[in-house]
């Protein structure tokens, strides 16, 4: 999780930490995973929080693999033929929308997705936000790196672990996907209600211990 081991984690990676932690041992004068989980508590914050905990869900959640070129060129051979030969390009198409689908579904079986569309959808309703973009706007928001370069804005050579020069046509360079339809208004307010969590949670774990009691 940290970009440099000798690094010391944030606040918010700490906190990450905690919520998968099995050591909840309170130490009442010194910062400890129960102690950020206890701020996360106190903040108030309902999606702020259903949202931390759907992120760091996300990222310790085994993901669907990637095909590999052995298994496109093999698809290619059971799709029609382009003008007599493999139409590896379809193929590589296939498998994209294939794979892309298999992420949608495994976001959905997360524990903390069902919560965080309910607190979604209660928003929605109180701002006459269309009900259906909610859920593709929330994959986004989880999962915004493009499945083609996955997210390093070059195009990926075929098995292998390095990048060619040539910018991904997916991202057009960027590394995320393009956001639905609508996702915009909803992605504003998911970074304000996580800012603040993180804000007010962080404000929490730096007055303990244990919170000035």
């Amino acid at each position: 999780m940290l970009a440099d081991p000798n690094d010391r984690p944030s606040l918010e990676e700490q906190y990450l930490l905690a919520t998968s932690t099995s050591d909840l041992t309170l130490n009442p004068d010194a910062t400890c995973a129960a102690t950020h989980l206890i701020a996360a508590g106190l903040t108030g914050n309902r999606m702020g929080e259903a949202l931390s905990h759907l992120r760091s869900e996300w990222q310790s959640a085994g993901k669907p693999r990637k095909a590999t070129e052995a298994e496109i060129l093999a698809r290619a051979e059971t799709l029609p033929k382009l003008r007599g030969k493999p139409d590896v390009k379809r193929a590589r198409t296939v498998v994209l929308v294939e794979h892309a689908a298999a992420m949608r579904k495994r976001a959905h079986q997360l524990l903390g997705w069902a919560p965080a569309m309910r607190l979604l959808l209660e928003w929605a309703v109180a701002r006459g936000v269309e009900p259906d973009i909610l859920s593709p706007a929330l994959y986004h928001w989880l999962a915004p790196a493009c499945p083609v370069c996955d997210g390093h804005g070059q195009r990926k050579l075929p098995d292998a672990p390095v990048l060619s020069t040539k910018r991904c046509n997916h991202c057009a360079g960027t590394g995320k996907w393009p956001r639905p339809p609508g996702a915009e208004v909803v992605h504003d307010w998911l970074q304000r209600c996580i800012g603040k969590a993180k804000h007010d949670r962080g404000a929490l774990v730096r007055g303990a211990p244990i919170f000035d009691r």
